[in-house]
């Protein structure tokens, strides 16, 4: 099975959520050209190759001092900046803290907090410092230490503005792998920002190694990815997705009258489209099959469970594979659709390349089996560039060459479509 991560998970922190939705704390962004409104363009005009991050960064986005060990995550190729938004804690009073829909009501303290953060365009080249990649707690429950964290370059700002003169922004739903953090993913949000795109990514708490809420608040997991049963895999699945739902809820209600004043009036609520890695890109197929407002997903090598088995989608998907094989349930799916459907296997790729975790050795050593042979900063730019073509594609109505058919510009990829 490809669902896998990273950490085991440590004790138990008091969570004192228990608002609707409240903020604090907060972090933000980055890069890179001209202010164009490049959410209406296509990445990959000619042949995907624009997409491309194998170009040094520009020295005027610069992302601090580099030490020796430092690495820099892949820069984006988009022209806008980039805010990683402030912690967001979203409640669900209808459910218990594991997930399980409250009887009667329940107690007064059965809830289920979810932390959020939204990451959206600003301006280009904020000056700024960037975001640290992760938190204390982040990094405790990842087994790294606070100064191999620091030794990891991202491009987001924090406490910026959005960027101006923009029209509302198309809304990009993410859930992580099974046991492993949003940040994880950095370089992939970074990159769909910075072309104009808004990220709400989940944090799925106890599927964590730890979860951190808006007032600094931590819960750690108790699902931990070791020698999980299929069973569990299916029970975790409506609880992912319920939770899917809630933040969509919350997200669309902060595009009207938002607390943390960062995507007030931003957000085309017309265009929403689900992504994730491994089991939440399992996550991202059952959202699409049980919310209308949801316009398309983009499943990153993972199993499917829940509503997604057997669904017949007339909504366009794409399948991001690993070198592995496409297995039965997705085959099925993939022959089920009446819409149109996508299918890319990059060769040589493990699972943890569509992740930041190939990239850095402190992360790598804890997934070695996970991660293929083709070089991390590759991977992630061919995976970059697809993402970019799809949702240009379902939520802009922008063709790409590379959802045509093979690419000469990505010959790691064998690609399939439907019809």
């Amino acid at each position: 099975m490809r669902i896998a991560a990273v950490t085991a998970v440590l004790a138990l922190n008091a969570c004192s959520a228990t608002t609707l939705f409240c903020v604090a704390c907060g972090t933000s962004s980055s890069p890179r050209t001209s202010d164009v409104d490049a959410a209406t363009t296509d990445a990959g005009t000619t042949d995907g190759e624009a997409a491309s991050t194998d170009a040094a960064p520009d020295a005027a986005c610069g992302v601090g001092a580099f030490l020796p060990g430092d690495i820099e995550l892949p820069p984006p190729t988009g022209p806008y900046g980039i805010v990683r938004g402030v912690r967001r804690t979203l409640v669900d009073t209808s459910r218990d803290i594991g997930g399980n829909a409250l009887q009667d009501g329940g107690a007064p303290d059965a809830s289920r907090p979810l932390s959020v953060e939204v990451w959206f365009p600003t301006e280009p080249c904020p000056s700024s410092p960037a975001v640290p990649y992760l938190d204390a707690d982040e990094a405790q429950a990842s087994s790294v230490t606070a100064a191999q964290v620091a030794q990891v370059h991202a491009h987001a700002r924090a406490k910026l503005p959005f960027a101006t003169g923009l029209s509302p922004r198309p809304l990009l739903l993410f859930s992580h792998g099974y046991s492993e953090l949003p940040r994880f993913y950095t370089s992939f949000f970074e990159e769909l920002v910075s072309h104009g795109y808004v990220v709400a990514a989940i944090t799925h708490t106890l599927w964590v190694p730890v979860a951190t809420f808006a007032d600094g608040s931590t819960i750690a997991g108790t699902h931990g990815s070791q020698n999980v049963s299929i069973t569990e895999y299916s029970d975790s699945a409506p609880v992912w997705l319920a939770d899917a739902l809630f933040v969509l809820d919350g997200v669309l209600q902060a595009s009207t009258t938002d607390p943390a004043g960062e995507i007030q009036g931003h957000l085309d609520t017309t265009k929403i489209a689900a992504f994730g890695h491994s089991f939440g890109g399992s996550t991202a197929m059952d959202v699409l099959a049980s919310d209308a407002r949801v316009k398309g997903a983009l499943d990153i090598d993972g199993t499917l469970f829940g509503a997604a088995i057997g669904h017949a989608y007339a909504q366009p998907f794409f399948f991001m594979q690993s070198d592995h094989g496409v297995d039965s349930t997705e085959a099925d799916v993939f022959k089920r659709s009446t819409g149109t459907a996508y299918e890319a296997t990059i060769a040589k790729s493990g699972h943890q390349n569509f992740s930041d975790l190939a990239l850095y050795p402190p992360f790598a050593a804890q997934v070695p089996s996970l991660i293929g042979t083709i070089a991390p900063a590759r991977a992630i730019a061919i995976a970059r560039a697809y993402q970019l073509a799809f949702f240009a594609s379902v939520l802009a109505g922008t063709p790409s060459p590379l959802l045509a058919g093979p690419s000469s510009g990505y010959p790691e990829v064998t690609f399939a479509k439907r019809p």
